[in-house]
C-alpha cells in the first residue's frame, strides 16, 4: 500500500497536524546569521489555568513540544520556562521553576521523558490554575541574558561575532493579564527587538481566545519578530512546524514518496548543497531502521521516538536527523530510507531539506563611478550620523559559494530590512544614527514556508575618524624582511605608550581569502606609543602579503588598517605579446577587435615571475597620444589589453595621425620601479573609390538612343566593396 506524503499541511488525520522541526540554519561570511550558529531556544510555555480546557489543548501543545525536543541537534540548547502569575516576577522566581533540555543527551527518548516529568509540564491538565502574566516575557528574556551570554546592542563592537544565535518563543492559549489590546501586548516584545544583538523573538497564539499579534503596530514587519495564529488547539502543530522551520532553516520537500515502509528522497534536482535530511513521522507507531546515500549505508545523526500522552488523539512518533559529517553536504544522487514497519494509514510523514546556503546582507555606499560594498567596519570607522547606505542581499551556496537564484527555492515572497526599529524594503535608502545599532535582514521564499535571517552590527560614531589608525612607509630589511609601524590616533592626537595599552590591539597575516588571518607575534610596542610589526618572508612563495592591524578601543569601536607588502624579486619588466604598431582607418576602428597586449613581470632568469596588474601596489596609466584610456584597458592576470575602438579613443575616434600608444607600470615592491612600453596607432582617412566595369560590347556615340549595353560601376570603402544595403541608402535607393 501506498501513502500520500503529507508535505504542506501534514495533517494529523481529523485531528492534529504536528510541527516539523529542522536542526540547521544559514550563516554568512561577515554576517551573524542561524547556519553554523548555535541556536539558543527559550521556550515560554504558558501553563496557565485557561489550558484546562476540553478541547485537549494541553495535550496538543506537550505533544508538539516533545517534538521540538526530538528535533534540535546537540550543539544547540533548548530552554523550557513556564509561563504564569503563580510563579513570580524576576529570573531569580524561577530558578527551580525552568528545565533545560540536554541535547547531547545518548538517549534522546530517555531526556524528553525526564522533562516531560517536571512539575509544570504534568501530563494532565486538570491541576493547572494561574493567570498568563505579560511580565514574563521580560523574565525569559533577561534569562537568555544572565545565564546564556545573549549581549544588548550598546554591548557589541563593529566586528562582533556571536557563536549563538538567540531564540524567545511564546505560546500560549490565551490574553495577558491587564493587556485588552493585541497593541498592548506587542509592547512588552517592542523594546527588545533592538535592545538585544542576533536575537529574535517568534509569538505563537493559538485558540480563538488568544491574541493575535501578526497586526499589531508596533511589531507589523520587523524582520526579527515573527507572529503565527493557530486558530483551534489541533492547528498548533502546523504552526510549531513553521516556527521550527524559521528557527533551523529548513523546507519541506514535496517531491519524496513512501511505499511500504520505505521513503524514497530523490535529490538531483534540489540545485544546492544540503546540509541535513530530516525525516519526521507523527501518528505511527513506525520506528527508523537504516538508510542509504547513493547506495552506501548512511548512519542517522540523531533518532529519537516520543510518545503519545493521548492515544485516543495520537500515535507515537520519530524524528530521524541524516547528515554527512563535518562541512560535507548531500549533493544530488537518493537517500532511501527503511522503518522497521509500514506507517500506517493515519501517519503523517515529511521529509524537511536543510539548504547549505548564508544570506549575506550586501552594504553599499555611493561613489563617485556609482555604488560601492563596504562591510560593517567601514561604517563605524569612516561613516557618521546622517550618512546613508543602501542594504540588500545575496544567498551563497555554502562551501562552493555559488550566488543562488531565490527562483530555485521558489522566488521571494517577502523580504525586508530593519534598523534603529523601522522597517525598509531592501535596496532602500537608510539614513544612519549615532549609537550602536543592528542591521537585520530576513527573505522569506516558498510562500513563506522557508526563510533566511541574517544580522550585522552597525556602529555610528559622530566623528568617526578622530579614533584611527595609521601606517608609515614599509621599511625594506633586506630582500625578505620587511617592516612597518603603526600609530593609533585617539580623539585627532596619537596616544602614548601607556594610553596604548588601553587599546585592545590585534594584527593578523591574510590569507588570500582576504576575510581570515593568522596572527602574527612578531609585533614591537615603542616608547613613543607607536607599534612595529615585521614580517619575515623567508621561505614563502612570491606573492603580494596583507598585513592587517584591527584597534578596538574601551568602547569596543574598531579600526582596521590593512597594509600590503610586495615581495617579488627585482626586476619589473613590461613587454609586447603581439604587435607593437596597429594602422587603421577611421572606419576600420568602428568595429575593430584587434589590439595591444602587454606582459608584466618582475626578476630575471630562473626567478621570473609574473607580476598581477591587480595588486595593491601597482599603479599603471595607459595613454594614446597623450590622452588617458586606462579605464577602457581589460586585465588578466599579468596582462594588460588595450582594443583601439570610438569608445576607447573618445576625442581621437575621428582624428588621423600617428599617436604614441604608452603604458605606464609603478610597482612598490624591494624597492619602487616604474618601466614603460610604448607602442603607435595609426589611423588614416577612410578611402572611397568609384571603379566603372567594362561594358559587355562597344556603344557607337551616335546611335545612343539605339544602345543596349550598360556601364556598372561598384564602389569600394578602404578596398572593399560596399554592401548593397549601404550603396542603395546612398544613391537614394
Amino acid at each position: 500500500m501506498k501513502i500520500k506524503l503529507r508535505l504542506l499541511s501534514l495533517l494529523l488525520v481529523a485531528i492534529l497536524l504536528l510541527p516539523m522541526l529542522p536542526i540547521g540554519s544559514v550563516a554568512a561570511a561577515d554576517a551573524q546569521t542561524s547556519y553554523t550558529k548555535n541556536k539558543v531556544v527559550s521556550v515560554l510555555f504558558d501553563n496557565s489555568g485557561s489550558m484546562n480546557d476540553p478541547d485537549h489543548r494541553w495535550d496538543y501543545a506537550r505533544y508538539a513540544l516533545q517534538t521540538l525536543m526530538a528535533t534540535l541537534g546537540e550543539n544547540d540548547t533548548l530552554i523550557i520556562t513556564p509561563m504564569n502569575d503563580e510563579y513570580g516576577y524576576t529570573v531569580e522566581d524561577y530558578d527551580s521553576d525552568f528545565v533545560v533540555v540536554d541535547l547531547k543527551a545518548p538517549d534522546r527518548e530517555a531526556e524528553i521523558d525526564r522533562v516531560l516529568d517536571v512539575n509544570f509540564l504534568p501530563s494532565s491538565a486538570s491541576s493547572l490554575s494561574g493567570g498568563t502574566p505579560p511580565e514574563s516575557i521580560g523574565i525569559a528574556v533577561d534569562q537568555l541574558v544572565k545565564r546564556y551570554g545573549m549581549k544588548k546592542t550598546t554591548e557589541i563592537s563593529a566586528d562582533e561575532k556571536s557563536e549563538n544565535e538567540y531564540f524567545l518563543v511564546v505560546l500560549t492559549d490565551g490574553a495577558f493579564k491587564g493587556c485588552s489590546t493585541a497593541d498592548d501586548t506587542a509592547l512588552y516584545f517592542k523594546d527588545d527587538l533592538s535592545k538585544y544583538a542576533f536575537f529574535q523573538s517568534i509569538y505563537i497564539s493559538f485558540t480563538a481566545d488568544a491574541v493575535d499579534l501578526s497586526t499589531a503596530a508596533a511589531l507589523k514587519d520587523k524582520a526579527n519578530f515573527t507572529s503565527y495564529n493557530a486558530a483551534s488547539s489541533n492547528a498548533i502543530g502546523s504552526v510549531m512546524r513553521d516556527v521550527a522551520n524559521r528557527i533551523t532553516g529548513r523546507y519541506v520537500f514535496e517531491n519524496a514518496s513512501v511505499s511500504g515502509n520505505t521513503v524514497r528522497i530523490p535529490l538531483d534536482n534540489v540545485g544546492f548543497g544540503l546540509r541535513s535530511v530530516t525525516v519526521m513521522a507523527t501518528n505511527t507507531n513506525a520506528r527508523f531502521d537504516s538508510a542509504t546515500y547513493n547506495g552506501t549505508p548512511i548512519a542517522a545523526s540523531h533518532d529519537a521516538h516520543f510518545a503519545s500522552a493521548a492515544p485516543g488523539l495520537m500515535q507515537d512518533g520519530f524524528t530521524t536527523v541524516l547528515s554527512r559529517g563535518g562541512n560535507t553536504a548531500f549533493t544530488g544522487g537518493e537517500i532511501v530510507l527503511t522503518l522497521k514497519q509500514a506507517p500506517g494509514a493515519g501517519a503523517a510523514i515529511s521529509v524537511l531539506l536543510e539548504p547549505a546556503l548564508v544570506l549575506e546582507p550586501v552594504i553599499e555606499v555611493e561613489d563617485a563611478g556609482g555604488r560601492k560594498e563596504i562591510d560593517s567596519a567601514y561604517i563605524n570607522s569612516q561613516m557618521k550620523t546622517g550618512d546613508s547606505v543602501y542594504i540588500g542581499y545575496r544567498i551563497v551556496e555554502q562551501g562552493t559559494g555559488n550566488v543562488v537564484d531565490p527562483a530555485k527555492l521558489g522566488g521571494v515572497s517577502s523580504a525586508r530590512v530593519t534598523y534603529d526599529g523601522d522597517t525598509y524594503a531592501p535596496g532602500a535608502e537608510i539614513t544612519l544614527v549615532e549609537g550602536k545599532r543592528e542591521i537585520a535582514v530576513s527573505v522569506n521564499m516558498l510562500g513563506d514556508k522557508y526563510s533566511l535571517y541574517a544580522s550585522l552590527p552597525c556602529v555610528v560614531l559622530n566623528d568617526p575618524t578622530s579614533f584611527r589608525v595609521e601606517y608609515s612607509e614599509i621599511d625594506v630589511k633586506d630582500k625578505t624582511t620587511f617592516e612597518t609601524t603603526f600609530t593609533v590616533y585617539d580623539n585627532n592626537v596619537a596616544v602614548t605608550a601607556g594610553e596604548l595599552n588601553d587599546f585592545d590591539v590585534t594584527v593578523l597575516l591574510m590569507n588570500e581569502d582576504g576575510k581570515s588571518g593568522t596572527p602574527m607575534s612578531a609585533v614591537r610596542k615603542n616608547s613613543d606609543g607607536t607599534f612595529t610589526v615585521t614580517l619575515d618572508t623567508a621561505g614563502k612563495e612570491y606573492g603580494t602579503y596583507t598585513v592587517r592591524a584591527q584597534i578596538k578601543d574601551k568602547d569596543k569601536n574598531l579600526r582596521t588598517v590593512d597594509v600590503p607588502i610586495g615581495y617579488y624579486p627585482e626586476g619589473l619588466a613590461l613587454v609586447n605579446l603581439g604587435t607593437d604598431t596597429l594602422s587603421k582607418t577611421l572606419y576600420g576602428i568602428l568595429q575593430n577587435t584587434d589590439g595591444f597586449r602587454f606582459a608584466l613581470t618582475a626578476g630575471k632568469d630562473a626567478e621570473k615571475v609574473d607580476l598581477p596588474f591587480e595588486n595593491a601596489l601597482l599603479s599603471y596609466k595607459l595613454t594614446v597620444g597623450g590622452v588617458d584610456v586606462t579605464e577602457h584597458a581589460e586585465i588578466s592576470g599579468n596582462t594588460l589589453t588595450f582594443v583601439p575602438t570610438p569608445e576607447a579613443l573618445g576625442e581621437l575616434a575621428g582624428k588621423t595621425g600617428d599617436y604614441d600608444v604608452v603604458l605606464t607600470v609603478t610597482f612598490k615592491g624591494l624597492k619602487t620601479e616604474t618601466v614603460e612600453c610604448k607602442n603607435k596607432l595609426t589611423l588614416t582617412p577612410t578611402v572611397f573609390e568609384v571603379v566603372p566595369l567594362t561594358p559587355t560590347g562597344a556603344v557607337d556615340r551616335f546611335a545612343l538612343k539605339k544602345n543596349a549595353n550598360t556601364i556598372s560601376f561598384k564602389v569600394l570603402r578602404d578596398g572593399v566593396a560596399l554592401p548593397l544595403e549601404e550603396l542603395q541608402a546612398a544613391v537614394g535607393g
